[in-house]
């Protein structure tokens, strides 16, 4: 009997010793190390580090295992006895820490590499032999489940360290541990102060269920981007429009390409599939920088029941472009111009007439049209040129070729009143028409002279 109560105790301190080494020993089994637990504020950030994550891959075993790869450099010459790459992840209330170093067990999977496609990427930096690389297996056992951001910290030498937010965020649900989209705050719509371009480029633009995450950079030629914030105006088929918010991150290499105070233009943004009907959409940035709001050209896309497609115009159902940069009017001289009307057609606004300058030749002419919101946006589009034998019966052979159409994406303009101009450039001069109001709503478009 006593070996029997003997053997009772000797489970049931096995039993518990079990449960408060479990996870000790079943990393140490994988081979993974571990994510610690770290005070987020207490992580020391002093200079502007560039880096990227690559993969994020759950393995789904008892180990709750991740593979995860990027780089990450900073500025100064790498010492080995200093160089620390470590992934930080920050949820509501508890931050983790996975750090890349020389694995003391040759079980353990976590190295620096070398990355040439890094190399390439920054030129001016002298990477060829660095090994700003990384990827190591780690386990999330001892991560509590919720969502988190991914930051990344790296040392390079003593006095060369920093910490970046990137524009990833993953949720931990028991072994699951993948990127998830965040959701953007909706704005209200912001009024256009300023004609300048910006310059920008859209990095990431994907649908993830039923969630879409758009991600890249965005700045004003020499102003700073500590204060500028970026939103997103996305305009559907219908024409409905919608304006989010979006968070910033660290894009240091923007700085480096374009020679200024641009680390702070990344910017990442997520809302949901079904905020916009199914069709041609259009994208446009609007940059808050200080009292003064800029806005780029668009970037149209087609939203479809399972994906989302940037929309090239180069594809035969061809589209006017739009300007990059606005052309002025030259003269007061009115010009003489009719338009014949607007549809919606195939996800298009058509608009058709007829424009010249009189006294000059309508074959050298170009024909733009100008549309301006109620919240001081303008946007002006190519037209394309066509005969029109009536208008040179009524005012002479000189203006055959005074006729245009416009074939708009019905996305660039947004349900509401807009101001409409015919402008027209000849001989080095450019007029514009009367104004005239577009109503749109839906499929319905209305033009009449103001």
């Amino acid at each position: 009997m006593k070996r029997k109560y003997i053997l009772y105790a000797f489970c049931l301190i096995v039993f518990i010793g079990w449960l408060f080494a479990s996870n000790q020993i079943v990393m140490w089994a994988s081979g993974a190390l571990p994510a610690e637990k770290v005070a987020f504020d207490e992580i020391p950030a002093k200079d502007v580090i560039h880096c990227a994550i690559g993969q994020i891959s759950a393995h789904h075993n008892l180990a709750e295992t991740v593979t995860i790869s990027g780089f990450a450099f900073g500025d100064g010459e790498q010492d080995e006895a200093y160089r620390t790459v470590s992934l930080v992840f920050k949820g509501k209330t508890d931050a983790y820490e996975m750090r890349f170093e020389d694995p003391k067990d040759p079980q353990q999977f976590n190295l620096f590499v070398i990355r040439n496609d890094v190399a390439q990427a920054f030129p001016q930096r002298g990477l060829e032999k660095r090994k700003v690389g990384f990827i190591g297996d780690f386990s999330t056992i001892s991560m509590r489940d919720g969502i988190y951001r991914v930051y990344v910290f790296c040392q390079e030498n003593e006095e060369n360290y920093g910490l970046a937010a990137t524009e990833i965020w993953v949720e931990k649900k028991g072994d699951s541990f993948s990127e998830v989209v965040m959701l953007s705050d909706k704005a209200e719509q912001l009024t256009v102060t300023e004609t300048i371009p910006a310059t920008w480029h859209i990095d990431t633009f994907k649908r993830d269920g039923d969630r879409i995450k758009v991600s890249g950079w965005a700045f004003v030629d020499g102003l700073s981007c500590d204060t500028q914030t970026v939103y997103l105006q996305i305009t559907d088929s219908t024409g409905e429009s919608v304006t989010y918010k979006s968070e910033y991150y660290l894009k240091p290499s923007v700085s480096d390409v374009y020679h200024g105070d641009y680390d702070r233009s990344g910017f990442q943004a997520g809302f949901q599939a079904d905020d916009l009907s199914e069709g041609e959409c259009t994208l446009r940035l609007l940059i808050q920088n200080g009292q003064e709001v800029f806005g780029t050209n668009k970037y149209r896309f087609y939203k479809s029941e399972s994906n989302v497609d940037k929309i090239n115009l180069a594809d035969d159902d061809w589209r006017s472009a739009e300007l990059t940069q606005l052309i002025e009017m030259t003269s007061t001289q009115p010009i003489v111009q009719w338009i014949d009307g607007a549809s919606i057609v195939d996800g298009a606004l058509v608009l058709n007439g007829w424009a010249f300058m009189e006294n000059l030749s309508s074959d050298s002419q170009r024909v733009y049209l100008e549309f301006s919101d109620s919240h001081g946006q303008v946007f002006q589009y190519i037209t394309r040129a066509e005969e029109r034998s009536d208008v040179a019966e009524a005012y002479g052979d000189l203006y055959l070729n005074s006729g245009f159409q416009a074939r708009i994406f019905a996305s660039d303009i947004s349900n509401g009143e807009w101001v409409l101009r015919v402008l027209v450039a000849n001989d080095e001069d450019v007029m514009r028409s009367v104004d005239y109001q577009l109503v749109r709503d839906g499929d319905s478009v209305e033009v009449f002279p103001l």
